[in-house]
């Protein structure tokens, strides 16, 4: 066994607090749609949409299996989820994520593509204007603010 492979074993692992310690949102995000069109949205939900955002996302959970969301930092939460992605019932779900958080956004792309007559699903349109890593980018944010309020109210009652 290597000296490297020593220190792995000995150094405690981080826990969901320690991660979410670490990780700093943003306070605004920009969105991209396929088009190039840029939209600047604040990285902060009212509690309304907050709900509806967290029922869905956890409906996305449902197809999720636990290897596929194994992380220890931003960098790997992301890749885990636009992996998770590329199964089709979570992709979906997740695009209602972000419909749910950015429905003016959403909107407007359809607009824009509807203007210039580019055919869209109509059962999951976000899903043909919105790239995985926009959707990802964009709705991971949400969940590191609620998840950072969460645990240290959390800390504060134990």
């Amino acid at each position: 066994m290597s000296k490297e492979e020593k220190e792995e074993e000995t150094q405690p692992t981080e826990t969901i607090t320690d991660i979410l310690d670490k990780l700093v949102p943003p306070d605004e995000i920009e969105i991209i749609d396929i088009f190039g069109n840029s939209y600047k949205k604040p990285c902060i939900l009212s509690a309304r949409k907050q709900i509806k955002v967290v029922r869905e996302f956890e409906q996305m959970i449902l197809y999720v299996n636990e290897t596929d969301l194994s992380f220890s930092n931003n960098v790997e939460l992301i890749n885990s989820i636009i992996k998770a992605a590329t199964d089709e019932n979570v992709l979906i779900h997740l695009g209602l994520c972000f419909e749910q958080a950015f429905p003016k956004v959403v909107e407007k792309s359809k607009a824009y593509a509807k203007k210039k007559k580019i055919e869209l699903d109509p059962d999951t349109p976000i899903l043909d204007i919105f790239s995985i890593e926009e959707l990802v980018g964009s709705v991971v944010p949400l969940f590191i603010r609620l998840a950072k309020k969460l645990s240290g109210a959390l800390a504060t009652l134990s």
